[in-house]
């Protein structure tokens, strides 16, 4: 192999790596099939990997998760909305009658627990581009979808909420990154709102 060769060929796998990153694909990564059962096989955010009891902010998300009946879950729940951002959240204070939204699967309802919400300026955003739905919102396999309903739910009384960039995921079974960026809105006093209502569509 000539040495000018091997520099063309070094200065491409230099290229190619960014690039395979840009595409949506883990580079090195062989793609697979998830189990049936378990459809998020390998699916992880790559988000905020410090101690939520580190920061005010996150001190007050394990306190009101308490107030909500969490008990001595409450520190492991605010950690694992702590890492699906990409940014520390930041605490806002929603009026009565403050409406969030959330996409799921044509045909599915949110979960009664769920706290991973948006605001409708972010959902009416993000909807124009239903393609790239799944990757702004950093969705788990079992969350894709090429149709989704939206569902609203209304805060009843005054309620804090904490904001933040979604974080990167990436997927190690089907090699697929995804890039996030949405802000997402975190929910965590369920009691706080009201029941949630279908009050849109969005098909591809």
């Amino acid at each position: 192999m000539s040495r000018r060769f091997t520099v063309l060929l070094l200065a491409f796998m230099t290229l190619a790596a960014p690039l395979a990153q840009a595409a949506g694909l883990l580079p090195g990564c062989t793609p697979a099939t998830a189990p049936p059962g378990n459809p998020n096989l390998g699916w992880s955010a790559k988000g905020l990997t410090s101690d939520v009891g580190r920061f005010p902010v996150g001190l007050d998300m394990v306190a009101m998760l308490r107030t909500a009946g969490n008990g001595d879950k409450s520190k492991a729940y605010a950690q694992g909305y702590w890492s699906s951002g990409a940014k520390v959240p930041v605490k806002r204070l929603l009026a009565p009658g403050t409406r969030l939204e959330k996409i799921v699967p044509a045909g599915s309802l949110p979960s009664a627990y769920t706290g991973y919400w948006a605001t409708v300026e972010v959902i009416d955003r993000e909807k124009a581009m239903p393609t790239l739905l799944a990757d702004h919102f950093a969705l788990p396999p079992s969350s894709v979808a090429a149709d989704y309903d939206i569902y609203a739910i209304t805060a009843k009384s005054p309620v804090s909420v904490f904001r933040s960039p979604i974080a990167p995921a990436e997927n190690t079974t089907t090699c697929v990154i995804e890039d996030g960026g949405a802000e997402q809105t975190l929910v965590l006093d369920r009691a706080k709102f009201d029941t949630p209502v279908k009050v849109g569509e969005i098909r591809e």
